[in-house]
């Protein structure tokens, strides 16, 4: 299975398109089988940013799991960030891997835990 990374675009800060773009070009050309992008979507976690973000990368062609920062989180972020890139929490199985994407985010602090809830579930001893 072939795997690509993003992390920290940012989207709000001096951000240019065009390099999004250029990434997820060179993304395609890589034919992946999942894109994994891990956080700090936006910088400010406002509608336009989430917004802006899921357009830019809509273009890519593999399937994409999205899990949020503490940039996607604050306030009401993280229902921007369900409203385009799904639930938080995602589990994927395949024949050559498993993938847990957990969300360590807690509501308007800078640090990221995992409470045993989401370590249960990542484990598999609770899916939902």
């Amino acid at each position: 299975m072939k795997i690509v990374h993003v992390s920290d675009l940012h989207f709000g800060e001096e951000l240019v398109h065009g390099k999004v773009e250029k990434a997820v070009k060179q993304i395609n050309q890589l034919e992946p089988d999942l894109v994994v992008l891990t956080g700090d979507i936006t910088c400010w976690r406002t509608h336009s940013e989430m917004r802006n973000a899921y357009e830019a990368l809509s273009n890519l062609q593999p399937e994409v799991i999205a899990v949020p920062e503490n940039h996607d989180a604050r306030n009401i972020g993280y229902e921007y960030f369900e409203l385009y890139f799904g639930k938080t929490k995602k589990y994927i199985k395949t024949d050559s891997c498993i993938i847990v994407a957990a969300d360590s985010t807690q509501p308007d602090l800078d640090e990221g835990y995992l409470g045993l809830e989401q370590r249960e579930w990542g484990s598999g001893k609770s899916q939902r």
